[in-house]
């Protein structure tokens, strides 16, 4: 079976680092049938505190718990004209499970057609544990000491 045709949804991120202090986050993700990639970059101490972020217990959801990338606005500095890849979590239950909002797209080019962009948007419920789990890869990852971070469903949470 192929991950694509899994019954467990998943976000799968890698990344490419650079010289810089920067890399370009590669995100997969396949839930409820639905499956995408796409990148962006961002600074690896942007990626290192929200990994940090993903561990703690408990989450703290009153301040905002989101990593987003893309193109930036010309016009307005630190502000996102495009969102190529956006990871959001909040509390979905009182139970202890929460939601990761995911959303992947193309990037456009100044020739393109508006439709002819491609996106994905889903939610994988996951719990806790998971999240932690989650948090470690991802530190790892920025570290050179993992290739990948993967996070799964966990609908029993």
């Amino acid at each position: 079976m192929s991950t694509i045709d899994s019954p467990v949804g998943f976000l799968r991120l890698s990344f490419e680092r650079d010289d810089d202090g920067t890399a370009e986050l590669i995100a997969h993700v396949n839930a409820g049938g639905f499956a995408g990639a796409s990148s962006a970059w961002f600074n690896i101490d942007e990626i290192s505190k929200f990994a940090r972020q993903l561990g703690q217990y408990p989450i703290d959801f009153n301040s905002p718990l989101q990593l987003a990338g893309g193109s930036w606005a010309k016009d307005q500095r630190g502000v996102l004209d495009e969102i190529h890849l956006s990871l959001r979590l909040y509390s979905v239950s009182n139970r202890g499970q929460v939601g990761m909002h995911v959303l992947l797209a193309t990037r456009s080019w100044h020739d393109m057609r508006p439709e002819s962009r491609c996106s994905v948007e889903t939610e994988l419920l996951t719990s806790y544990q998971a999240l932690v789990s989650f948090s470690n890869e991802l530190l790892a990852l920025t570290e050179s000491a993992r290739s990948e971070a993967i996070l799964f469903e966990d609908l029993l949470a």
